[in-house]
């Protein structure tokens, strides 16, 4: 037999490439999401829910893919109902878990199945686990930002906005940072500091923001007035461009007449 058909025959023989195990698919999925690779993200949690994955935390990125992406909100719910008793599991004593299955938990019960008390109350819990020290060994940026959105859905956003600034360091230093909770983080920092009135902290995280999503007209614009504001004319001027909203271009076009005289 010759070499070519030898081969030929071994792969007959050896049949099918084995399919990845449920649970490597689901790490491959979450890798994809942090990346902000929704869409393939979504296909490796369907392939993985179909070979047997039971996670709650996947269920709960599926349901957000299905709403952000697919505007499906039938099947979004559907994922975050699956999601709810795997993560009450997790947060039941003697379970001792992380801010992860909190911060999902209290997210559907807010957002999802529209039980903002519920939700409240979760976040509550997992935050009065943060102020206890508990979740002082958790230094990822995944982690400090679910413990931010703790306080924060647990209304309590002055004790929110510094584990938002731990988590911003900490993603942007990972290797493959989750792009969905720095973006995320920038936002919530913007928005808290221009409550403040700090319209320079606040015009600096919203021109990070931009440089990860360039397509926020809104956040644009309101940088560019911002840095009017505190004087940084240069900046504004380079920051008022690349508008896709006509509207907004056409505002920032006024504001950039403005500068110029």
């Amino acid at each position: 037999m010759t070499l070519p058909l030898l081969l030929a025959a071994l792969l007959f023989f050896a049949g099918p490439a084995a399919a990845p195990p449920a649970q490597q698919l689901v790490r491959e999925g979450q890798d994809l999401y942090r990346q902000g690779s929704l869409g393939e993200a979504l296909l490796k949690f369907e392939d993985a829910a179909k070979a047997g994955a039971e996670d709650g935390e996947m269920f709960y990125r599926m349901g957000y893919c299905y709403k952000a992406l697919r505007q499906d909100a039938e099947k979004s719910r559907e994922f975050m109902v699956k999601a709810v008793p795997l993560l009450e599991k997790l947060v039941e004593p003697p379970a001792r878990p992380g801010p992860a299955p909190f911060y999902y938990l209290s997210a559907i019960y807010i957002t999802d199945l529209v039980e903002p008390a519920k939700g409240a109350e979760i976040a509550r819990r997992g935050s009065a686990q943060a102020d206890e020290g508990r979740f002082a060994s958790f230094k990822d940026g995944e982690s400090l930002f679910q413990i931010a959105r703790l306080y924060t859905l647990a209304g309590q956003q002055d004790k929110a906005i510094g584990w938002y600034e731990q988590a911003v360091d900490a993603l942007q230093a990972g290797p493959t940072p989750n792009r969905v909770y720095l973006t995320s983080s920038l936002d919530q920092l913007a928005n808290y500091f221009m409550g403040k009135a700090d319209y320079a902290r606040a015009a600096d995280r919203l021109k990070r923001l931009l440089e990860l999503d360039p397509g926020r007209d809104q956040q644009r614009l309101s940088a560019g007035l911002l840095m009017v504001k505190v004087e940084r004319y240069e900046e504004a001027l380079a920051i008022l461009q690349c508008f896709t909203n006509d509207d907004f271009d056409t505002e920032a076009n006024y504001v950039t007449r403005i500068i110029r005289r």
